[in-house]
């Protein structure tokens, strides 16, 4: 398990400053996310006892690809918002 967060975490921070520099945006980091989001909130339906992973592991996939994505766009140059 803690394998997975520390790839899951690193996938999301580097594709969130290569979105995020590609696309001079922080909110690059939205639409990188969302599909973790979607199929996190389908799961959990499934498996509604753990939810509080299911939280978690959403949190972690926002919070880095979000950072990630303003990081990319602050090394680009002027980052628009």
């Amino acid at each position: 398990m803690r394998s997975l967060s520390r790839s899951l975490r690193g996938a999301y921070a580097l594709l969130g400053v290569v979105c995020g520099a590609l696309l001079r945006t922080w909110r690059a980091g939205l639409w990188l996310s969302a599909p973790a989001l979607v199929m996190i909130v389908l799961y959990s339906f499934r498996e509604h006892n753990r939810l509080w992973l299911h939280a978690a592991v959403v949190a972690v996939a926002v919070a880095f690809a979000l950072g990630g994505a303003w990081g990319g766009a602050k090394v680009r140059g002027k980052a628009r918002t």
